[in-house]
């Protein structure tokens, strides 16, 4: 079954007893907003690392235009907060939330739940654990009352249309549906046969028109459902009973990358039950990826001198519009003076002596926070902790000092899916106490010179050969992380840079030089500091938009929150054929071939309200 074929079916349907609104979807008076995605985790380190479950799922929703934030459960008594949102990835596995009860999943109140559950029913699309919700949050376990979870103690049964038992699955692996549409990337057998484990499964199903069942708990002889998709209402309830199926393999899941990807694709095309489906660019006009320059400036008189010449030849390049330089106290006073008067260059913070934060209490954290703010005597956006060594005070600091971003974590997505291709907002927690959803982005770099020139250009000589070898090491690497990893994910790419190692010679230089030359020409990077993305990203997200779709017709309703209007805010096409009508604003067209299909770009400014309806 086709996924539009599949949604149109479902949407025909409802769940529990509650009637399902009527109207068509595109009537917009009646319509709902656009996907824009809560994932509910504390982080996995509580200074702002993500698992990297979460990095996948944060990286296709953004890249496919869904805007994803991060939240803790609390999120869900805040009914606001639930009606701006249409999707919700709800994980009930350690490493998301670390089994503590105060902010796991497994654990919630009744209101909580049913809050939930009428968010779907209003057309909310959760994706959920087995074991949401089956503890109260005074750590009784629901289940053990009747050894049965229904509507009764558990809000969330007409949700997923199922009642639930516990069941030893001794010997079972568990089996992809051949009709499965969110699994369809995925391998046949999804496990190998278990031992002894207890798990939570679906034995009776609720809805008379029964639950599409995407893959099953098996034996040989018992079966029992374990991705499933129920209609409710407008909504839709997906539960994942193995949830390490959207946990990469490279970290312990059982998911390939294409897979998870695959699946959460299928999740935003659920919203548009159809219909064509429409993505908001993630970044600024036609561009497929954003790319941002730093340069770090520790301080010392031989990088003082060299900082000038650097950014010269940076900014000289056509479409460099802004570079941010990260400084310590121990800056010398000629670079920075020189720092504060070119135009271009967005001061950032290094903090002050540059030391490992994480042997500090936090008195001398805030201390060195403030310290380089006091010695700048102007306000910067963001922070960069030395060494990559943060700390939940640190971030806690910036937070209430007013930073925008922080920017110290390198994504790694090789070895693991450390670090995002979007910005996202940092959660911080402490075990047990508290856990902080915040406003402030974490803007991760993905690339830093020192790793190719440090050792030469700190040693005594630095032959030109073996610059020249070094410099060729780097240009392709640049090379490989922009084409294979940002652009492939219409993501982000920052730079850390050096005035005593990039800049070393023209010959250093060189590579990022002809690396920006080339992207601004290519039309695939907007070129930004990060204080810029940080400034579009927050721009972006104070854009509400509501969807009404169905049939052969999507219409998007934007109605902008900022005080001034949003440039370049644009719609991207992937289907072929679409046409496109717009009602209060002036589009510009744009038509790409980019390797992996051909898009359709639709451009505009929003300085209050407008209209775009696209059809087959």
């Amino acid at each position: 079954m086709t996924l539009a074929l599949l949604a149109t079916a479902l949407a025909a349907t409802n769940c529990g007893s509650r009637p399902a609104p009527t109207g068509a979807d595109t009537n917009l008076s009646d319509a709902l907003v656009y996907p824009r995605v809560l994932f509910l985790t504390t982080g996995s380190d509580g200074m702002g690392l993500l698992p990297s479950g979460a990095n996948i799922c944060l990286e296709v929703m953004d890249g496919l235009g869904a805007f994803t934030e991060v939240a803790d459960k609390s999120v869900l008594l805040d009914r606001a907060r639930l009606d701006s949102t249409r999707i919700i990835v709800a994980p009930t596995i350690a490493g998301y939330h670390d089994a503590d009860r105060v902010f796991s999943l497994s654990y919630l109140d009744s209101a909580s739940m049913a809050n939930l559950a009428e968010w779907v029913q209003a057309g909310g699309i959760l994706v959920a654990g087995e074991n949401i919700g089956r503890n109260t949050l005074e750590g009784e376990d629901r289940v053990a009352s009747g050894n049965l979870l229904d509507e009764r103690e558990w809000p969330l049964e007409p949700v997923f249309g199922y009642l639930m038992q516990e069941a030893n699955l001794r010997g079972s692996l568990l089996v992809r549906d051949s009709g499965a549409v969110l699994l369809r990337r995925y391998r046949p057998e999804l496990t190998r046969p278990l031992g002894d484990a207890w798990l939570l499964v679906p034995v009776e199903s609720t809805m008379a028109g029964g639950v599409e069942v995407e893959a099953r708990w098996t034996d040989g002889e018992k079966s029992y459902p374990a991705v499933t998709l129920n209609p409710c209402g407008r909504g839709y309830g997906i539960m994942v009973s193995h949830f390490l199926l959207l946990q990469p393999a490279v970290d312990g899941g059982l998911g390939d990358v294409p897979a998870i990807t695959g699946f959460y694709h299928q999740v935003f095309a659920l919203a548009f039950k159809g219909g064509p489906e429409v993505c908001i660019n993630p970044w600024p006009g036609a561009h497929r990826g954003a790319l941002a320059v730093t340069v770090n400036e520790a301080g010392g008189d031989s990088i003082g001198a060299g900082i000038k010449p650097m950014l010269d030849k940076l900014l000289a390049i056509p479409g460099s519009r802004e570079i941010d330089v990260f400084v310590t106290g121990l800056v010398s006073q000629p670079a920075l003076e020189y720092l504060k008067r070119e135009p271009r260059v967005r001061l950032a913070s290094l903090s002050f002596s540059h030391p490992y934060f994480r042997n500090l209490d936090y008195c001398r954290t805030v201390w060195e926070i403030a310290r380089l703010e006091d010695f700048l005597r102007m306000p910067v956006a963001g922070f960069r902790f030395p060494f990559s060594n943060r700390t939940a005070s640190g971030i806690f600091t910036l937070i209430r000092r007013g930073y925008r971003y922080e920017s110290s974590l390198f994504v790694d997505h090789a070895a693991g899916f450390a670090g995002a291709l979007f910005p996202y907002n940092l959660p911080i927690w402490l075990r047990g106490q508290y856990c902080l959803s915040t406003d402030m982005l974490e803007l991760s770099p993905t690339l830093e010179d020192w790793d190719y020139y440090g050792e030469g250009a700190l040693a005594a000589e630095y032959p030109p050969a073996a610059q020249a070898r070094d410099a060729q090491r780097f240009a392709s690497r640049l090379q490989a992380l922009w084409q294979g990893l940002a652009l492939e994910r219409r993501g982000m790419m920052g730079l850390v840079l050096h005035a005593e190692y990039s800049g070393y010679s023209e010959t250093t230089l060189a590579p990022v030089t002809e690396f920006l030359a080339a992207a601004a020409k290519s039309g695939d990077a907007w070129c930004s500091s990060l204080a810029g993305i940080a400034d579009w990203w927050n721009a972006r997200g104070n854009v509400d938009v509501r969807v009404g779709a169905g049939g052969d017709r999507t219409v998007l309703r934007f109605t902008n929150r900022n005080k001034a209007p949003v440039r370049e805010l644009t719609v991207r096409l992937g289907e072929p054929g679409l046409k496109a009508v717009a009602r209060g604003l002036s589009i510009k067209r744009v038509e790409r071939d980019e390797g992996d299909g051909v898009f359709t770009y639709l451009t505009f400014d929003l300085a209050t309200t407008g209209e775009i309806e696209v059809s087959r």
